[in-house]
C-alpha cells in the first residue's frame, strides 16, 4: 500500500539492493494516483481515464479493470490487501478486484471522497469523505459503520495504531479515534498534518504555522506531547526506519532520532516525494527539476550512497513511488512514464 504500512512509516518490507541505474519503460499511463507494489513484485496504479492497472516490472500489462465513468477522479492509491484483492477507489465508489482484476464488489458512498484507504489490523477498511465523515467497511463491500464529526476537515492521510485500536485523522486538528467505541479519544489544539505512528504507541505529525515555520510533533497515545521539533521548511510525508529514526523535510531532509533530537540535515535535496526508506535505514529521495530527474540515497547516519542524475527526464509534477524488489519505480504525472531506478 501507500506508504508501505498502516501505520504510514514509507519503511519498505522487501530487500532492496539499488545502486542507481535510471531507465524508463516505453509504456505510457496518464497515471494519477501513488504506486503500489504487491508481494509478487507487481504494480498497481490507476489512470485519468479510469482504468485500474496492473503491471510487471518490464511494463507488460497483467490485467486492467475499468472503473465506472460517473465515478469522477480516482487519486486513491491502490491498498493491497493479505489475500491479495486489491482496494482502488475514486471520489464516488471503492472497489474491489480479485489478484486476477475480476471485479469483486463496489461500494457506492454519498459524499466527496478524501484520497487516502486505510486497512485495520482486523482487515476493516477505512475511507474518510467530506471532510467531516468517516466510513468503516468490511472486507466484502458492506459498510460497517460511520462516524460524523462536523467541521473537523480531515483531508490527508490517517494512520493506524501498532495495536489496531486507535486511527489517527488529520486536517485542521489530530483527531485520535478510539475504533473499539468508536469514540474520539482526543483531538490537538493544534494542526495536525501526515501522521505516523511507532510500535510503541506514539504519533508524529506536523503543525505548519505559515510557509516556511513548521513544527514535527511526538505525542503520546493519551494526546500528551512527548516533544516537539521545530524548523523552517515546507512538510511532506513522515518516513520512520526500523531503528525508529524520523526522516522529514522539502528543500532540505531532516533525520531525528526517536528523542526529537537532530541527527543530521541535507540542504538543497529539494524533495518532491514523499521519502521512502529500506531495511538497512537507507533513505530514498525523488526530484525532479527543469535540468533533469534526480534520485538521492542517504544512509542513516546522513552520508551520501549515491546520487543518481539523468538530465533528458525532465518534468515538473508527479505522485508517491514504489519501493521494492531491488528497483524503486516513480510515475511521472507530465509525460506519460513510468522510472525504474535500479
Amino acid at each position: 500500500m501507500f506508504r508501505s504500512d498502516p501505520q504510514n512509516t514509507g519503511r519498505s518490507k522487501w530487500l532492496n539492493q539499488i545502486s542507481g541505474q535510471i531507465s524508463s519503460l516505453n509504456n505510457s499511463y496518464e497515471i494519477e494516483t501513488s504506486l503500489s507494489i504487491g508481494s509478487n513484485a507487481l504494480i498497481y496504479f490507476t489512470t485519468a481515464d479510469k482504468k485500474h492497472f496492473c503491471i510487471d516490472t518490464t511494463g507488460n500489462t497483467v490485467w486492467k479493470a475499468d472503473l465506472a465513468i460517473d465515478g469522477g477522479r480516482a487519486p486513491y492509491s491502490p491498498v493491497i490487501l493479505n489475500d491479495g484483492t486489491i482496494l482502488a477507489a475514486d471520489i464516488k465508489y471503492l472497489y474491489a478486484f480479485s489478484n486476477s482484476g475480476i471485479e469483486k464488489w463496489r461500494l457506492q458512498y454519498n459524499f466527496l471522497a478524501i484520497p487516502t484507504i486505510n486497512i485495520g489490523k482486523d482487515g476493516t477498511i477505512y475511507i474518510i469523505g467530506d471532510f467531516s465523515t468517516l466510513l468503516a467497511v468490511s472486507l466484502n463491500g458492506s459498510l460497517l459503520w460511520k462516524l460524523e464529526e462536523q467541521n473537523a476537515g480531515w483531508r490527508n492521510a490517517t494512520a493506524i495504531s501498532a495495536d489496531g485500536n486507535t486511527l489517527y485523522l488529520s486536517g485542521d486538528k489530530l483527531y485520535a479515534l478510539n475504533l473499539l467505541e468508536r469514540k474520539i479519544k482526543w483531538k490537538t489544539t493544534f494542526q495536525g498534518i501526515y501522521p505516523m505512528t511507532d510500535v510503541d504507541g506514539n504519533v508524529y505529525c506536523f503543525s505548519v504555522s505559515n510557509t516556511d515555520s513548521s513544527s514535527l510533533f511526538s505525542l503520546d497515545d493519551s494526546g500528551d506531547v512527548n516533544w516537539e521539533f521545530r524548523f523552517k521548511d515546507f512538510v511532506s510525508e513522515l518516513a520512520m526506519d526500523k531503528d525508529g529514526n524520523i526522516y522529514f523535510g522539502a528543500v532540505n531532509v531532516y533525520s531525528v532520532n526517536y528523542n526529537g533530537k537532530l541527527k543530521w540535515k541535507k540542504d538543497n535535496i529539494n524533495n518532491w516525494q514523499p521519502l521512502l526508506c529500506d531495511e538497512k535505514n537507507n533513505l530514498y529521495s525523488i526530484y525532479f527539476q527543469g535540468t533533469g530527474l534526480s534520485v538521492w540515497c542517504i544512509s542513516e547516519s546522513g552520508n551520501v550512497v549515491w546520487n543518481a542524475f539523468n538530465e533528458n527526464l525532465k518534468y515538473n509534477r508527479c505522485y508517491g513511488s514504489a519501493l521494492g524488489f531491488n528497483k524503486l519505480i516513480t510515475p511521472s504525472w507530465e509525460n506519460s512514464k513510468l522510472y525504474i531506478i535500479r
